[in-house]
């Protein structure tokens, strides 16, 4: 990780590393399509803030 993080003052320390995450989410959707090829998948954002996950 060579860039810097910019931390909030309330918090203490970074847990995951961005690129760890990144890469987690890059492999979630290679499982998913996998998982779902040849399938129409309806995806449902429900909770407040999701949407940025989602899209």
């Amino acid at each position: 990780m060579s860039e810097k993080l910019v931390l909030d003052k309330h918090i203490a320390r970074v847990l995951i590393d961005p690129s760890s995450i990144q890469q987690r989410i890059a492999d979630l959707g290679v499982q998913i399509s996998k998982d779902y090829a040849g399938q129409e998948l309806v995806v449902i954002c429900i909770l407040k803030g999701a949407f940025l996950f989602t899209s």
